[in-house]
């Protein structure tokens, strides 16, 4: 799938319901490489496993051969699993405007106005690995969520939410 570097143009139907954006926050592209540069390092060390596996088979010294064998394999799964699946998901591009948060993937623009906002939530789970994530909170029930991971510059996205959904509280 081939990744946007630049954020879409704002329809214009868009933009004059909510005004200008005042702030543009796109994909995460330092999480999308550091994946990348994890999983391939983990499948050359299960190429590393393997090749030391097959070297010692012609010389009939391989009774931990299962044990090589089920790590090799089981270290390229993981590196391929690093590198492929945060490919899969598409990346998200959120424009703050004076009205209103818009939120776009591929072709899918989803809007939300500020007076539809209840509250601002940092919403960080500490349990194991910590995830750090943020949600609004929206007077239907619905609540829209942002990753750490996801997100470039996710701190200045909080600060810029909770600036924004304060007033209307």
């Amino acid at each position: 799938m081939q990744h946007r570097r630049t954020p879409p143009a704002l329809p214009a139907d868009l933009q004059e319901r909510l005004g200008r954006p005042e702030d543009v926050f796109g994909p995460n592209w330092r999480f999308l490489t550091s994946s990348t540069i994890a999983g391939a390092g983990l499948v050359l060390l299960g190429v590393v496993f393997c090749s030391v596996w097959a070297a010692s088979v012609p010389r009939g010294r391989a009774p931990e051969g299962p044990l090589y064998l089920l790590l090799g394999g089981g270290l390229m799964t993981c590196g391929l699993a690093a590198v492929v699946l945060p490919r899969q998901v598409p990346p998200t591009w959120i424009f703050v405007c004076p009205r209103g948060l818009v939120r776009v993937r591929v072709e899918d623009w989803r809007v939300i106005e500020w007076a539809e906002v209840i509250r601002f939530e940092d919403a960080a789970l500490p349990a194991g690995v910590q995830v750090r994530q943020c949600r609004l909170v929206l007077a239907g029930g619905g609540e829209w969520g942002f990753l750490a991971n996801s997100v470039a510059d996710y701190p200045r996205l909080t600060e810029v939410l909770r600036r924004k959904v304060a007033p209307t509280l």
